[in-house]
């Protein structure tokens, strides 16, 4: 009776896997969708956090905004240097700091990969540099000074990687409290300033379970300081950023039929004009676009061949947007060549780009309503029926997009 119920359970549980396994291509990018992640070395030399889950195939899987983080990088190069769990410099970082923090599409971080002393954090959407530091010193003074060098150093070697950079965002756009441009012996005035350091925290040593000698107990220790720093971009930061890639999306917008305005505003949505953007599913660049899914595709519907685009292909601007523009373009003339209306086939592009246009054909545009719908009604269903992630992605769109339309058209610039 016993073998009799274990075959019975065992041919129970293969037939439960085999409905899940089947079941795996339909699960969807809500933001209830559990994953779970492991990190892998791509290619490139990049640690790559990947999905368990299928997620879209086509377009991109995304997770919350507040959980999307990419990779941190030292400096050295405009794509930063091989970093891996393996290679000792993530366990000495969360040593030195109490945590490894990691970039996002809205935010750089880096760490150098000699001296973990000073971390910088470069906000894309509020216009912030933030540099701390982690220093022993045996009094606040001592901190301070310390604190102050690192932070030169560290700014230093900013301006000169921005400077490299084909879409630069520190070089000239760094401004004091008066709204003053910030370089050279200006900048490095502001930065000696003794109210430049706004925050000298004293941190509490951790304990360890090895005892000393008494002699050495108390002798030659410092005590571990953190310090924080800012520095404000000017305002216009952020439409200065665009109009140095405007002239790629007129091009690309020329050649693939699409509104100049509906493409900055899905690259202001996504990645605030960070070409360096990296989001936690592994989005990558101004357009966010998944290398194994939606930037493949592009590629092959561009070139003819099959190939998955490296990082560093994709944070170069031309390359990122040029892809972007042509998945766009084929949700637009494929996917959804079905849809009537210039309004609602462009939606429903925008809703496929970042929940997947196979949820939207099976969620929204399965319901044969929506083809006799208005142009409002319409977006009011999509936007009933989307997951929150999407709700608030097409309201910004559509927000951004009219902005944008003003600014081109009234001549008034991208602002």
């Amino acid at each position: 009776m016993k073998i009799k119920t274990s075959i019975f359970g065992g041919l129970l549980f293969l037939l439960s896997f085999q409905v899940l396994y089947a079941q795996s291509d339909f699960i969807t990018d809500d933001v209830d969708t559990k994953r779970k992640t492991k990190r892998t070395l791509s290619d490139d030399g990049f640690i790559v956090d990947e999905l368990n889950s299928s997620g879209s195939k086509r377009g991109k899987s995304r997770t919350r905004e507040s959980q999307e983080a990419g990779d941190s990088f030292f400096l050295g190069s405009e794509t930063g240097s091989a970093l891996t769990p393996d290679d000792g410099f993530i366990t000495s970082i969360e040593e030195k700091w109490g945590r490894y923090e990691r970039s996002s599409k809205k935010v750089w971080v880096q760490y150098d990969k000699y001296d973990q002393s000073a971390q910088s954090r470069l906000d894309f959407e509020r216009g912030v540099l933030t540099i701390e530091t982690v220093v022993e010193a045996d009094s606040r003074e001592e901190a301070r000074s310390l604190a102050q060098k690192l932070i030169a150093r560290r700014l230093e070697r900013l301006v000169e990687d921005d400077r490299k950079s084909i879409l630069p965002v520190i070089t000239n756009n760094l401004v004091n409290h008066a709204g003053e441009i910030l370089s050279g012996t200006k900048l490095q005035g502001f930065v000696n300033d003794s109210d430049f350091i706004i925050e000298i925290i004293e941190e509490p040593r951790r304990r360890k379970r090895t005892r000393l000698p008494k002699t050495k107990r108390r002798s030659g220790l410092k005590k571990k300081y953190k310090t924080k720093s800012k520095i404000r971009l000017k305002p216009q930061h952020l439409s200065e950023r665009a109009k140095m890639v405007f002239p790629i999306i007129q091009k690309q917008c020329k050649g693939y039929r699409l509104d100049e305005s509906l493409v900055l505003s899905v690259i202001h949505v996504e990645s605030y004009f960070n070409q360096r953007a990296i989001s936690h599913t592994g989005a990558v660049g101004l357009m966010q676009l998944m290398p194994q899914y939606g930037a493949v595709e592009a590629y092959e519907e561009l070139y003819g061949k099959k190939w998955k685009p490296s990082r560093k292909y994709l944070f170069n601007p031309a390359n990122n947007i040029k892809l972007g523009c042509v998945y766009l373009s084929k949700l637009h003339s494929e996917y959804f060549k079905d849809i009537q209306g210039d309004f609602k086939k462009r939606y429903s592009s925008v809703a496929g780009y970042n929940w997947g246009p196979g949820n939207v054909r099976r969620k929204i545009l399965n319901n044969r309503k929506v083809f006799k719908m208005g142009d409002d009604e319409f977006f009011e269903y999509l936007h009933k029926r989307a997951p929150q992630e999407t709700k608030n992605y097409i309201v910004r769109i559509r927000e951004k997009e009219r902005n944008y339309r003003k600014a081109l058209t009234g001549n008034r610039g991208l602002l």
